[in-house]
Formats: C-alpha cells, structure tokens, sequence
C-alpha cells in the first residue's frame, strides 16, 4: 500500500519527468537587461532555428536564431551567430535587448525531426553604449517543428 508521502513524490517525480526543456542564461548583460526565463524551445521554422527562452507572461528576453540553411543534415557544428544568425529579445514592458555585436552558436546534437533532443550553448557580446556585456545559455530540449499554414486558393 503506498502512503501519502510516497504519492506525493511519485506525483513530483512525474511532474519533472514532464519538463522538457533545460537551460540557463547569465552573464554581465544581467546587470542592465532582465534575463529571467521559465521556458526553453527551440523551434525549427523554415527559415532558420530558433532557440527561444520564454517567459510565461509571452515574453521572450532572449531568441537565438540560426539560418536554417546553415544547419547541418545531423550532428552538431559551430557558427558565428552574426554571420549565420541574430540575437534579439523584448520583454512585456517593451524594452529590448541591447543589439549584439558577435557571438558564437554550438550545437552538440541536432537532427531536424519532431520532438528529437536538441543541445548546445552558446556566447554573445553586446555593445550598449560604451560598455561591452555577455552573455553565456546553454539549452537542452526538444525540437518542434513549426509549419507555415496552407495559404487559401481563390
């Protein structure tokens, strides 16, 4: 007979079974920009990837993107995030990330399937100003795939 701590954990167990994505962000542009996040996606839309850390209010501090068709077919790989890619961000009160001036992308693992585990960190310097601030991620979940809708045919 299971006792009442004993469902308990089993229900917490489950509910961190359930989480699928990891991740964390820090650095000095915490010092003038709001990094916090409860979420982290990475999405593969046609035109690029996208590694996104979300707040549950809908916004989005930090997006990674990559050009899709820089991607490797599977594996991993290194890109200069400004060569192949951007770094954006805004929070629900409209303030942007400060815009970045370089930064590295690392994928340790990706394959362009529907829910496949897909891990990496990486790196981007900001120039707000004078100042020069980084900022560090790393992520690991799953990959979701997003479809442009079919476009209605007059």
């Amino acid at each position: 007979m299971m006792t009442r701590s004993s469902l308990c954990l089993l229900c917490l167990l489950s509910l961190s079974a359930c989480s699928d994505g990891d991740g964390s962000l820090d650095g000095s542009l915490g010092s003038v920009y709001r990094l916090g996040f409860d979420d982290v996606r990475v999405r593969l839309y046609s035109s690029e990837l996208a590694i996104e850390y979300a707040r549950d209010d809908g916004a989005v501090p930090l997006r990674v993107t990559l050009q899709a068709d820089a991607l490797p077919e599977s594996g991993g790989g290194e890109w200069q995030i400004g060569e192949f890619g951007d770094v954006t961000g805004q929070l629900r009160d409209g303030t942007y990330v400060p815009r970045f001036t370089s930064g590295q992308l690392n994928l340790e693992r990706f394959t362009p399937r529907e829910g496949t585990r897909i891990r990496g960190t990486f790196d981007a310097t900001f120039s707000p100003g004078r100042d020069r601030l980084g900022v560090h991620g790393t992520f690991d979940t799953r990959l979701v795939l997003v479809t442009a809708p079919a476009t209605p045919v007059d």
